[in-house]
């Protein structure tokens, strides 16, 4: 909601800027803008007096404005140094500050010095930081300083500052308009160096053009003037002077001391020159083609200032230099007449006249296509009518040409080729045959439009100030008029202004146009909210001007949706009210990266600033509407119940929230007395302190009751009384009558609180005194008010003597300067906690290890009540640390010892480590742990290592590395997680030690055993095929050959023949079968796949009830003899197990290649093996310790899946690449 002050502050700012556009005279517009400042004296309390001074050419305070000011002032203040001046407005000017200056603030010898004696405050008048000038305003002698007055007398200051910028622009175009436009060549030049050389204070101008196109270190001057006098022109040598250095950086400024940096440049001692201001001149292809240089012979300053009045005639002394540049050509080359008609800038136009009267343009100058984006060959030929705006301005000149006869100035509006407008001045001249006939028109056509687009914003700039400050301004219909009016300056095909809704989450858009996007209507257009472009902007909260590629990388950056084609330049200005963004005002061009000049910028941001007041203004008018809603549902919904009644106790008025609070509605009360809602045992009582209250003028207030509701309950009220009976607008007693019954429950509850909270403090004591830590509390100037019965045993002091003591008393002097600023944090909030590990000092002058928690606790009203501290001993602590320290060093000089932070990165390793793995110490600081893997382990196996100690514990396993030079060696690896004060890992301590030759020693004696267990089953599986194998199928053959003789006996003695001769088939197969367990030949030749397919072939054939199910994806792929003689056996193994133990009906095995490893799962639906071979049971055969020799011998892992409701898994996996 704007409050007064800063609508009288918008207002005077309005005045002051309406004042600017109707003032042409500077002095005029300052001594006037001092009094409508000073106006505000009254209602901001400062004096009305006041001074306004500007920078002059010589970079002095000079007073152009005084009010009410004493002669004395007046005389003294004429002209004032920059930073030299007893009433600080030098020193405002200087440092760019606003400068509050008290008579108090000084010394008697000060007072009796200064100028001034009253309070005042000197505020430079600043605009894009140049100073311009110090507005200097004066308070009463009893005034403080207020920083929100300087704010807003900052905000005046600012607004002036850009009033004079406003005026030196319109003072540099009216200027050019009466002094440059009308010359050309050298009196250009002359007059453009005098004026620039006044304008900038410096001594001499120097223009030049570069001598040879070849060699820019030669420049030869086209005007030298020096104090306002031409000296004859020079052709130079660059080198070694600062011009030299122009190429490169295009602009050098030097304020002093230019002789001690150019030492050998001859025209700056024979000058005596001390500064040096210089840009190169670049045409439009950025050609350099001549220089501008300003010298002095005194310090210059203010360079941005002087940057910016050069840039004002920059455009057309480039273009002027251009200019002659051409004609030297032409000159030279004599070919002047064409070479000046293709580079003329104006555009040269030749027409003939026709029988009609018609003009057809028989010549036109190359410079038509810069102009109106024609080609000269596309109009020859034509009527000129084929870019005439309006032809009635055609028919009107040639009427003016008809009867001037002479050379005419004209303005005349054209269209250009792509249908944009273009405002010129012509200087046209109609040509008489000898019979007075019109036969030609030769015309040269000047672009005024930027001139003319200044004169319109001008006025829409003043058209809509005077909108935004109507009473009843309406948003709509001025956006709607922006749009417009904006629409004859700039293309507002892409211009739309927005409004944010925060309550439906959408943007609203009063005005919305898009070449891309088509929505319903212009007006009323909106969407919700998302993560586009235009909500960016709106965060930003700032101005936003951004190219085609800048608005790529914001969204990129900003991951923003946004689907259309990006335009070539976006800008948008934000709306505000009461600092908060409520909309944009934003224009696009999907054609041009400059389709906006600055001073259309510059209309943007005033059209923001004006839609911004409108907005803010319309706010407080709705709040002004809901507040006075507010205040009159206060009435009706009060907590309380307003009831008027006469002297017999009749209610003649009760306000609407009775309802809420009684039950009743008001006409239901109305006409009856009161006691009717009276319980009946009160009634009596009721009456007479009502009859009481009659006869007191000014009753005592409050009086308690009960009354009965409407649904019968009984309510306990307060109420107080006004007696009003003589007051002959009301003649009753006012009474408001409040529901305390809550409250009445509530006291009792608080009162049972109360007794609670007395129990509980007993509690806390018997807490705080047996606690196993010391607690002491202290206040916020460190003495201690509290500590337990475990603190005394800490620290040696009975609580008696503690509480004579600060907390310093016990701090070691080293701690206690860091323990104030610490504990300052937790009493300014800064901190809501602190915990430290400090000395202490026992009564007996020993130091106590302490760790230290403490917290501050506030009171109700946010201030310190005092701070608990509690300490626990940590001296036996620190004890087991050394010792622990003392072991870790050994373990350094003994095993390979590795620190790494929590993601793998090494932050030390010990001599040993380095010694061992080959690598130096700078080589493996800073990297990972993985420079030591040997890609041996699978991934698995090192997130399980990770995820343990992470997790805080220890891991402990062998692990193989790989040393600088290629070799791997195997460690084993424990690996300690080390916890910070919060309990939480901070780093790992990794202890390695070199088990190489021992798991070498161990894989040899495995080797030996599993090679004997071989050789011994080769050798029982030939003596039981060749020797038991040979006798069995001999018996076969016997009694297969008396089978004739048997068969002649007795069907007893038959049965018995034909049960041997069954018995020593089985025997026989029986025999083949354990022959091919002990030694597989299929294995020998063809590998593991096919030798346990035959093996499960076999065994499919040999047992009935079981069902095997064998799958591989490893077809002619052959290992290590090693590994396949191991798996066979293991998976022969893990089968015949099943067999006998698990009654399973199925067995599934399944062989696959996976990450090089070789993994091989063995799984059936029996009873559950897994119970069995983890100690259930004791295992037949080779057993699960063979099993896991075998398979830790070639390095394998072997799982047995205990999370299967049935049945068995068992995992086998092998590395391969070994």
């Amino acid at each position: 909601m704007i409050n007064k002050t800063q609508h009288q502050l918008q207002l005077v700012i309005n005045e002051l800027l309406e004042l600017s556009y109707n003032e042409q005279d500077v002095n005029v517009v300052l001594k006037k803008s001092l009094v409508i400042i000073l106006n505000l004296s009254n209602s901001l309390s400062f004096s009305n007096k006041g001074l306004i001074f500007i920078v002059n050419e010589n970079s002095k305070l000079e007073l152009v404005a005084k009010q009410n000011i004493s002669k004395k002032i007046f005389e003294s203040c004429q002209l004032v140094e920059i930073g030299n001046c007893y009433c600080d407005c030098g020193k405002a000017a200087l440092t760019k500050e606003a400068q509050f200056a008290s008579y108090l603030d000084y010394t008697e010898e000060e007072n009796e010095r200064m100028v001034c004696k009253e309070n005042h405050c000197s505020i430079p008048i600043l605009y894009k930081e140049n100073v311009y000038g110090v507005l200097m305003l004066f308070f009463e002698r009893n005034s403080q300083k207020s920083e929100s007055k300087i704010q807003l007398f900052t905000t005046l200051a600012n607004t002036l500052g850009l009033i004079l910028y406003k005026k030196k622009l319109e003072k540099y175009t009216s200027y050019i308009k009466t002094s440059l436009d009308i010359r050309i060549g050298n009196e250009y030049f002359i007059e453009i160096a005098k004026f620039l050389s006044k304008e900038l204070g410096m001594k001499h101008c120097l223009i030049g053009q570069f001598e040879h196109k070849k060699d820019d270190n030669f420049v030869k001057t086209i005007v030298f003037s020096s104090n306002q006098k031409i000296n004859k022109n020079i052709t130079y040598n660059l080198l070694n002077t600062p011009c030299d250095l122009l190429l490169a950086d295009d602009i050098s400024f030097y304020p002093n001391n230019i002789q001690q940096l150019f030492p050998l440049d001859e025209y700056l001692k024979k000058l005596n020159i001390e500064s040096y201001f210089g840009l190169v001149l670049r045409n439009r292809d950025f050609t350099p083609l001549g220089i501008l240089v300003f010298m002095h012979d005194a310090p210059a300053s203010n360079f941005k200032e002087k940057k910016e009045i050069i840039d004002v005639f920059l455009p057309r002394l480039v273009s002027e230099i251009e200019r002659r540049s051409k004609e030297d050509e032409l000159i030279a080359e004599k070919k002047k007449y064409k070479n000046l008609f293709n580079t003329f800038q104006d555009v040269f136009l030749r027409t003939s006249i026709n029988e009609n009267y018609e003009s057809i343009i028989e010549e036109i100058s190359p410079s038509i296509y810069d102009f109106s984006g024609y080609k000269p060959k596309e109009l020859i030929g034509k009527s000129t009518s084929i870019f005439y705006y309006d032809i009635e301005q055609r028919e009107d000149l040639f009427k003016k040409l008809m009867k001037a006869k002479k050379v005419i100035d004209y303005p005349i509006t054209l269209i250009k080729k792509n249908g944009k407008l273009i405002h010129t001045l012509a200087n046209v001249q109609l040509f008489f045959d000898e019979d007075d006939n019109p036969y030609e028109i030769v015309a040269v056509f000047r672009d005024v439009t930027e001139k003319r687009k200044e004169e319109l914003r001008k006025d829409i700039s003043y058209t809509i100030a005077k909108k935004a400050q109507r009473r009843l301004a309406n948003f709509n219909s001025i956006s709607e008029y922006v749009y417009k009016a904006l629409g004859s300056i700039i293309d507002t095909s892409n211009f739309n202004i927005s409004l944010v809704d925060a309550e439906k989450k959408c943007i609203e858009f009063p005005v919305f146009a898009d070449e891309l996007i088509k929505p319903i209507s212009k007006n009323n257009y909106s969407r919700i909210f998302s993560n586009g472009l235009l909500e960016y902007i709106i965060k930003t909260k700032n101005m936003f001007i951004k190219t085609e590629d800048e608005l790529k990388e914001i969204i990129k950056e900003n991951k923003i949706e946004y689907k259309n084609k990006l335009p070539k330049i976006m800008v948008s200005f934000p709306l505000k009210s009461e600092g908060l963004i409520v909309g944009t005002v934003t224009t696009k061009s999907y054609k041009e990266a400059d389709a906006f000049s600055e001073s259309d910028i510059n209309l943007l941001e005033f059209i923001a600033t004006q839609l911004s007041n409108v907005i803010e203004r319309d706010q407080w008018q709705k709040n002004l509407i809901a507040k006075e809603k507010y205040f009159r549902s206060l009435v009706e919904s009060s907590l309380e119940v307003i009831l008027i009644t006469n002297d017999s106790g009749v209610i003649q008025y009760v306000s609407e929230s009775v309802e809420a609070i009684f039950g009743y509605k008001p006409y239901e009360l109305i006409g009856k007395n009161i006691l009717t809602i009276v319980p009946g045992y009160l009634k009596i009582e009721v009456f007479a302190n009502f009859m009481q209250l009659i006869k007191e003028k000014n009753p005592k207030n409050p009086y308690f009751t009960k009354i009965v509701a409407k649904n019968e309950k009984n309510i306990y009220v307060q109420f107080s009384v006004n007696n009003q009976l003589k007051n002959k607008y009301i003649e009753g007693l006012i009474i408001n009558a409040q529901d305390i019954t809550t409250q009445y429950y509530n006291n009792k509850i608080l009162e049972e609180s109360q007794n609670k909270l007395i129990e509980e403090e007993k509690n806390y004591r018997t807490i705080f005194n047996n606690a196993n830590d010391g607690i002491v509390r202290f206040d916020k100037d460190f003495k201690i008010i509290d500590a337990n019965k475990r603190m005394t045993s800490i620290i040696g002091y009975t609580k008696k003597e503690l509480l004579t003591k600060t907390i310093f008393d016990l701090t070691i002097p080293t701690s206690v300067e860091e323990i104030t600023t610490e504990v300052n944090k937790l009493i300014l909030k800064e901190k809501k906690s602190l915990v430290l590990e400090k000395n202490s000092i026992h009564k007996n002058g020993n130091s106590v290890s302490c760790k230290v928690f403490m917290k501050s606790i506030f009171k109700a009203d946010q201030t310190l009540d005092y701070i608990i501290a509690f300490i626990t001993d940590i001296t036996k602590r620190n004890e087991a640390i050394l010792k622990a320290m003392e072991i870790e060093k050994a373990l350094h000089y003994s095993t390979n010892v590795l620190y790494t932070d929590i993601n793998g990165v090494i932050l030390y390793a010990n001599e040993k480590l380095l010694k061992n793995s080959g690598y130096s110490n700078e080589e493996v600081i800073g990297q990972h742990t993985r420079m030591f893997n040997s890609n041996y382990h699978p991934k698995s196996f090192f997130k399980q290592i990770w995820d343990t100690i992470l997790s805080g514990n220890v891991w402990s396993g062998e692990i193989r590395n790989k040393k600088k030079n290629g070799n791997f060696y195997w460690v084993f690896s424990t690996m300690i997680p080390m916890k910070d004060l919060n309990n939480e890992v901070s780093y790992f301590i990794d202890v390695k030690y070199d088990i190489t030759e021992l798991k070498r020693s161990r894989a040899n004696r495995i080797r030996d055993v599993i090679d004997a267990q071989e050789k011994e089953k080769e050798n029982f599986a030939k003596e039981v095929h060749d020797g038991l194998g040979q006798i069995l199928l001999a018996s076969k053959m016997n009694l297969i050959s008396i089978k004739d003789t048997v068969y002649e006996l007795d069907d007893q003695t038959k049965d018995v023949y034909d049960n041997s001769l069954s018995l020593l088939n089985l025997s026989i197969q029986e025999a083949r079968n354990i022959s091919h367990g002990l030694m597989s030949r299929v294995l020998t030749q063809f590998g593991l796949a096919h030798a346990i397919q035959d093996m499960v072939t076999n065994l499919q054939l040999s047992t009935d009830n079981i069902a095997f199910n064998f799958s591989h994806s490893l077809e002619k792929i052959r290992f290590k003899g090693e590994i396949e003689k191991g798996l066979y056996r293991v998976t022969q193994e893990l089968i015949s197990n099943t067999i006998k133990h698990s009654k399973a009906s199925c067995v599934v095995i399944e062989m696959y290649e996976k990450d090089n490893l070789l993994i091989i799962k063995v799984k059936d639906d029996g009873i559950g093996l897994s119970d069995v071979l983890n100690g259930k049971k004791l295992v037949q055969g080779i057993g699960l310790k063979n099993i896991e020799t075998r398979i830790t011998y070639l390095s394998g892992s072997f799982i047995i899946n205990d999370k299967i409701e049935k049945g068995s898994e068992f995992l086998i996996s092998v590395p391969i690449n070994n």
